[in-house]
C-alpha cells in the first residue's frame, strides 16, 4: 500500500500501489472521518496549488510527487522536494521547488494566501533519482537527502545534495554499496554537518535501517545500521540525541540514540495486522508523538497516533478510522495535527481528542482518484501548508500530479483588528512623498494599504508612499494571527489630494514706478486652470478677480499689491508683491517732439533778430 516506499523498484510497482490504494479508499469512503467535529476551530481558507502544471510538453501520464517541505519565515517563501518525470534529464530526477505567496484580504470576507511558483529545477542523471526530505541549513542553503540510481556504487545509493536559495547546486554525493541504499531524512548535526538516515541492503544479511554521518561539504565520517527495516524519520532531540522512527513487521518502532548515536533504547508498538510508523516528533513536554498507517485483515486503512513519555512508554494511544497517516506536528496550541491519505487534515488536543478534521482533495464519488499529502507544517498560528500529490484529474492510474494545499483556520479570537490612519489626513499635499503611519489594536502578522481601489500593498510598518497630483483615496487593511482581517475608515477622494505643480502668477501691467493717475489697469497671468483669483491692495481684504480690470480711485501715495490664484485641486499661490506710488501731476509733461519744436523756433526767432540788427546798422 505505501507509495512513500524509498526504493522504487519501477513505474509498474508504483501504478500498482496506486491502483490499489484506490481501491482500498473507495471502500472505506463511506464512512470517512465521521468523527464529530468540535467548535474549537472554524474554517477560514483552503487553496490549492498544482505544481505540475503548466509544463511544456507535459503529458498527463508523468508523475509529480513532492515529499517534503520547509517554510521560510518572515520570508512568505516555500520550498518544497521530491521527484518528477515530467521534465528533466531522463527516468525520475530530483525536484525542487519555491514557491511564493502573498495574502489577500475581503473585507467581511476573509483573508487568505495565494500561492505561486517563482521556479522548478530538477537534479540528477538518466535514471531515477529523488530526494524525500529537505531542510534549511545554519548558513541558508539548503540541503535534499533521497535516493539515485544515476550516480553511485550501484542499484540505488544515498543522495545528498546542497543548493543555494536560488536553486544553484553547490555539491552532491553518494554512500551505499553495489545493492540498494537510500535516504528518507536528513537532519543537520550541531557540528554543521548531517545525518541520513533511511536503508540498506548492501553488506547485510536483510534489509536494515542505516544511518550516514557527513561532514558540512558532505564527505563520510562514518555509517551504521539500527533495529528496524528502516529509518522513515529522525528527529534532533532536545539533549542531543536523535529518534528514529522506524519499519517493524507489523508494528510501529521508536528508536533513541544519544548523541553520539548508540542505541539508549528502542521501543515497539505492535498491531495485529500491517503497521508502518512514517514520522515522529519530540512533543514540548519531552516526550515523542509517532503516527502511521495500520491496516485491519479485512483491508481497510487507519491512522494511528501514540504520545510517549521521554523513554518511550505509551502515554495514549489513539486510532482514527478511514485512512492513513503520512505526517505529524505539534501544533501551537499544543496538539497534533496529521495528515495522509485524501489529504486529510486532523487535528487533536494534547489528549488526541479530535478537534478538526477534513479532506482537502475536493473529490466526490463521480471522480474519485488517488490523492495522499506526505508532509504538513505550521507556518503560522493555525495555518497549514501540506504537500503532496493526486491523480490527474479525470484520468485515472495515468499520473500524479504535484501539489501545495494550504488550509486556514480560525480559533480562538475572532474580533478583527481595529486600524487608526493617523497620516495622511483629509488634506492637500504639497509633496509627493506622503508619510503613512497607522496603528493596529492587536498583533498583525500582515498589513496592507490600498490606493484609489488598487491592489493591496503589502507593508510592515509605517513607510512613505509615492503620489501622482490628483485626487487619491487611502485604506488600511490588516490580518491578525487567527486570520481575523480588519479595514480602516477610508481617506475619501474629496479631500485628499496631491499638488506638487505650484501656480505661477504674474502680474503683466502694474510696475513698482509712480503713476499719475488715480486709475491704474491690473493685467495677470496664471500658468494652469485655476478657480479663484484674487488681489490684496495694501494688506486689505481680498476682491475677488473673474478677469483683468482697473483699480479706480486711488489715493496718493505709496501702494502694494498681491495677486492671489487657487487651482482645481485648492492649492493657493501668489504673486510676487509690487509697490508702486500715485502723485499729482504739478509740471507740464514735456514729450521730445515739443523740445525739439521749441528748439527750432528758438533758432528761427534768434535768426530773425540777427537778421534785423544787421539791417537797421546798415
Amino acid at each position: 500500500m505505501k507509495l512513500a516506499c524509498p526504493r522504487l523498484t519501477s513505474a509498474v510497482r508504483l501504478k500498482r500501489q496506486v491502483f490499489i490504494s484506490i481501491l482500498l479508499v473507495s471502500l472505506v469512503f463511506v464512512f470517512l472521518f465521521c468523527l464529530p467535529t468540535k467548535a474549537d476551530y472554524a474554517p477560514q481558507s483552503a487553496t490549492t496549488l498544482n505544481l505540475s502544471a503548466p509544463f511544456s510538453g507535459a503529458s498527463w501520464a508523468k508523475d509529480d510527487v513532492p515529499y517534503s517541505l520547509v517554510a521560510i519565515k518572515g520570508a512568505n517563501v516555500t520550498f518544497l522536494a521530491g521527484y518528477t518525470s515530467s521534465f528533466g534529464a531522463g527516468g525520475y530526477d530530483v525536484w525542487l521547488i519555491k514557491t511564493s505567496q502573498q495574502i489577500n484580504v475581503f473585507p467581511g470576507l476573509g483573508s487568505y494566501f495565494m500561492d505561486s511558483i517563482e521556479w522548478r529545477k530538477t537534479y540528477g542523471g538518466t535514471q531515477d533519482d529523488m530526494a524525500k526530505s529537505i531542510i534549511q541549513t545554519s548558513d541558508g542553503d539548503f540541503v535534499l537527502a533521497g535516493q539515485t540510481k544515476s550516480y553511485g556504487a550501484g542499484g540505488f545509493d544515498m543522495y545528498l545534495l546542497k543548493v543555494d536559495s536560488d536553486g544553484n547546486l553547490l555539491w552532491n554525493a553518494t554512500y551505499g554499496g553495489s545493492q540498494d541504499d537510500g535516504a528518507n531524512c536528513v537532519v543537520q548535526t550541531a557540528d554543521g554537518g548531517f545525518i541520513l538516515a533511511g536503508y540498506t541492503l548492501s553488506g547485510v544479511s536483510s534489509q536494515s535501517t542505516w544511518l550516514v554521518k557527513t561532514d558540512a561539504q558532505g564527505q563520510m565520517e562514518w555509517n551504521s545500521t539500527y533495529p528496524g527495516l528502516e529509518a522513515n524519520s529522525i528527529v534532533y532531540t532536545s539533549d542531543g540525541g536523535y529518534v528514529l522512527a522506524t519499519r517493524y513487521p507489523n508494528a510501529f518502532e521508536l528508536v533513541k540514540l544519544n548523541s553520539a548515536c548508540q542505541v539508549e533504547w528502542n521501543q515497539t508498538y505492535s498491531e495485529p495486522s500491517n503497521a508502518e510508523a512514517e514520522s515522529a516528533i519530540q512533543t514540548n513536554d519531552g516526550g515523542y508523538a509517532v503516527t502511521g498507517w495500520i491496516s485491519s485483515a479485512a483491508g481497510s486503512y487507519s491512522a494511528r497516533l501514540i504520545k510517549t513519555d521521554g523513554l518511550g512508554n505509551v502515554q495514549w494511544d489513539r486510532i482514527y478510522a478511514g485512512l492513513g497517516a503520512y505526517a505529524v506536528i505539534q501544533v501551537e496550541g499544543g496538539g497534533f495535527a496529521l495528515t495522509g491519505d485524501r489529504a486529510f487534515l486532523l487535528i487533536t488536543d494534547s489528549s488526541g481528542n479530535v478537534l478538526w478534521n477534513r479532506n482537502y482533495d475536493g473529490l466526490s464519488d463521480d471522480n474519485l482518484h488517488f490523492t495522499r499529502v506526505y508532509a504538513v507544517i505550521e507556518p503560522n498560528p493555525n495555518q497549514f501548508v501540506l504537500a503532496g500529490t493526486q491523480q490527474s484529474y479525470g484520468q485515472i492510474l495515468t499520473g500524479l500530479d504535484g501539489m501545495m494545499i494550504r488550509v486556514g483556520l480560525r480559533a480562538g479570537d475572532v474580533t478583527p483588528p481595529i486600524i487608526t490612519v493617523l497620516s495622511p489626513g483629509n488634506k492637500i499635499y504639497t509633496t509627493s512623498s506622503v508619510p503613512l503611519i497607522y496603528t493596529v489594536d492587536k498583533t498583525a502578522i500582515w498589513t496592507a494599504y490600498q490606493i484609489d481601489n488598487g491592489r493591496n500593498v503589502t507593508v510592515s510598518g509605517n513607510t512613505t508612499i509615492t503620489l501622482s497630483d490628483g485626487n487619491h483615496n487611502m485604506t488600511v487593511y490588516a490580518a491578525d494571527a487567527d486570520y481575523n482581517n480588519g479595514a480602516s475608515k477610508t481617506v475619501f477622494f474629496s479631500n485628499f489630494a496631491v499638488d506638487t505643480v505650484p501656480i505661477n502668477v504674474q502680474v503683466s501691467t502694474i510696475r513698482n514706478t509712480t503713476y499719475t493717475s488715480n486709475d491704474v489697469p491690473l493685467s495677470f497671468t496664471v500658468d494652469k486652470s485655476v478657480s479663484w483669483a484674487a488681489y490684496s491692495l495694501d494688506g486689505q481684504a481680498n476682491t475677488t478677480l473673474s478677469q483683468n480690470t482697473t483699480l479706480t480711485g486711488l489715493s496718493l501715495g505709496s501702494h502694494t499689491l498681491t495677486v492671489y490664484a487657487q487651482d482645481t485641486l485648492g492649492l493657493v499661490e501668489a504673486s510676487d508683491p509690487i509697490s508702486f506710488v500715485v502723485a499729482t501731476n504739478t509740471i507740464p509733461e514735456f514729450q521730445p517732439s515739443t523740445i525739439l519744436l521749441s528748439f527750432a523756433l528758438l533758432l528761427i526767432a534768434t535768426g530773425l533778430f540777427v537778421h534785423y540788427k544787421k539791417t537797421k546798422q546798415a
